[in-house]
């Protein structure tokens, strides 16, 4: 042994082990994530071609909208419906799945209203 090498006993000793915030490293990354996602979205929407492609899927009339949004509500509810009856042991994660039809059956109704004329809620 070399001299002034401390052995594993003086080196237990001196050396306090820290323990490591994982949740504060979890938190951090969660935070780096969503800002690149709006980084991400408004770089997207600073490009002309598709601010100009996203205002073409808004020209349709109203009761093409109705009938998209309805469509959507319809496919994502029964996509979400089937993983509940494939997976039951996931029932926690069907509340997210079934947050994005939910607009989807909002704007339908809210279109239908134009469409009919009297309100469907």
């Amino acid at each position: 042994m070399k001299e002034g090498a401390l052995t594993q006993q003086q080196w237990q000793q001196q050396v306090e082990v820290q323990p490591f915030d994982w949740r504060r490293l979890a938190r951090y990354a969660f935070l780096a994530a969503l800002a690149s996602l709006v980084i991400a979205f408004t770089s997207l929407f600073n490009d002309s071609d598709l601010l100009a492609w996203l205002s073409g899927l808004f020209r349709f009339d109203v009761l093409a909208r109705m009938v998209i949004a309805s469509v959507l509500a319809a496919l994502a509810y029964a996509w979400a419906l089937r993983r509940r009856r494939f997976h039951p042991e996931k029932r926690r994660y069907l509340s997210p799945c079934c947050s994005p039809p939910a607009p989807c059956g909002k704007w339908a109704c809210g279109w239908t209203t134009e469409v009919v004329g009297f309100p469907c809620y």
